[in-house]
């Protein structure tokens, strides 16, 4: 008998906001019917799982870890699975198994960046540096409050995003690959679309124009990619390091009205790695 527990997006949460806590539950003998107690900093529930003899099953769910004292500091604490005897409201039975990890309770201060893609790395050098250095849109009359709050970076491979929108209440800004949103489960991509449907903000990039024209995509998106187009210089943006070395950048038509799109503006179009990356809106 086994567990392998998954809490927040790479063991990151936020205080107060829902954190996906999966289960991945293996069973090599005698078939097993109990309850898996889950549990997170100031939170648990209980669910009925049924293990028959050489059977792999997944639980996923969402909980709201509660908030720490410390609103500038990471406060390192553990979430816990556990497959007792009984059933979901029955009185506690014995322990089959259990297994604990590390779980990192983000600070109010800081913000969370999510990468899903299909290696790690990336962004990830973004992880530690202050909100104003990393270049975060910070409300006017919070910058001077949040500026020196620290940036936070996940790396999630496809598999492992929550398939509900809940599951993301955690990230201030999500970046998908159209390598990885090509591997995501369709709850995976609707919970995607209905969190940025919310409010919150994603950043779709990748290679292939047509990576994101699956029916969620198309609802994200508010042109549609008609091919690329190289470009031998870019002038137009005020940016320290002009674009001279050439790029491609997605060609887009407007198929009219977007049907979804954040309220916090249209999603960008991002260069391809022919030289130093660079944003523009369509």
């Amino acid at each position: 008998m086994g567990l392998q527990l998954e809490v927040g997006l790479e063991g990151k949460v936020r205080a107060g906001r829902w954190a996906p806590v999966r289960v991945t539950a293996t069973n090599s003998g005698e078939p097993v019917t109990g309850r898996l107690e889950l549990m997170v900093p100031g939170a648990r529930t209980a669910i009925p799982l049924e293990l028959p003899s050489a059977a792999k099953k997944r639980v996923e769910t969402t909980l709201i870890p509660q908030p720490t004292t410390d609103d500038f500091t990471a406060i390192p604490e553990r979430g816990v699975a556990s497959l007792r005897e009984g059933s979901a409201r029955g009185a506690a039975g014995r322990e089959i198994v259990s297994t604990q990890i590390r779980v990192k309770v983000l600070p109010e201060m800081a913000r969370l960046l999510a990468v899903c893609g299909e290696e790690a790395g990336g962004l990830r050098f973004l992880d530690g540096v202050t909100l104003g250095e990393a270049g975060w849109s910070l409300p006017l009359e919070q910058q001077r409050q949040l500026q020196n709050g620290i940036t936070e970076t996940a790396h999630v491979a496809p598999a492992q995003m929550p398939a509900s929108r809940a599951g993301l209440g955690a990230v201030d800004l999500l970046v998908v690959r159209d390598a990885a949103w090509r591997q995501l489960e369709s709850r995976q991509r609707r919970a995607v679309r209905q969190w940025t449907e919310m409010g919150g903000r994603l950043l779709l990039c990748g290679e292939d124009p047509a990576g994101f024209q699956d029916e969620e995509g198309r609802r994200l998106l508010p042109v549609a990619t008609i091919g690329l187009e190289p470009r031998p210089q870019l002038t137009s943006l005020p940016l320290p390091r002009r674009c001279s070395g050439g790029s491609r950048f997605w060609k887009v038509s407007s198929p009219g009205p977007p049907k979804s799109r954040s309220s916090l503006g249209p999603p960008m179009i991002v260069s391809l790695p022919s030289s130093p990356k660079m944003l523009s809106r369509p």
